[in-house]
């Protein structure tokens, strides 16, 4: 008796019932690449409402490799990257993209949805700074910061005051944000 023949004999219950013990194999080998994709990243589609979609999707790609005549016990890494394209290909065309760490300049492991994380982002946001409309401090502070750090650290400061990051980045930034913090600190007011 062959294995697809005796799970349907014992009734267990099978998401994609087939009776072509190779083409089982192939889907369940699909299957069992979402067991590999971080507990976040199934949270996501779980919340956009795509886990369907992506089981859908997992037994595309093992009826695909099945149809391009592979075997599960001599070709399994072929069925394994093929698997693992068509998710990489559903991620992509449903809005998410490979997280990428500013800090360190690499590639993180993880997938991030954007607009998701930027509506969290948002959400808590209140801007840390504020310089307000004060036209002659600000041109006081540009003309300190210019002579101190020259023109390009005043650049760098106004394009942080008006993106929406809570501390300033490393270097001339955190050099004047702290140079300006010193002489307010010295203000009697």
């Amino acid at each position: 008796m062959s294995a697809v023949s005796n799970l349907f004999s014992e009734k267990k219950k099978i998401r994609y019932p087939v009776h072509d013990e190779r083409l089982y194999r192939c889907i369940a080998i699909a299957m069992t690449q979402k067991r590999f994709l971080r507990c976040s990243l199934k949270e996501a589609l779980y919340n956009s409402q795509l886990y369907q979609d992506f089981h859908q999707t997992l037994a595309e790609a093992g009826v695909a490799a099945w149809r391009s005549g592979y075997d599960p016990d001599s070709d399994f890494k072929q069925i394994k990257r093929m698997v693992s394209r068509a998710i990489y290909r559903f991620l992509i065309e449903n809005g998410f993209h490979r997280y990428w760490d500013y800090e360190s300049k690499k590639q993180g492991k993880g997938f991030v949805r954007r607009e998701a994380f930027f509506t969290d982002y948002y959400k808590n946001y209140e801007p840390v700074y504020q310089f307000g409309d004060n036209i002659e401090l600000i041109m006081w502070m540009k003309g300190y910061i210019a002579d101190r750090l020259g023109r390009d650290a005043w650049r760098e400061v106004m394009k942080w005051t008006k993106s929406r990051r809570p501390e300033p980045p490393r270097g001339i930034v955190a050099e004047a944000i702290s140079i300006l913090k010193e002489v307010f600190s010295n203000v009697n007011v």
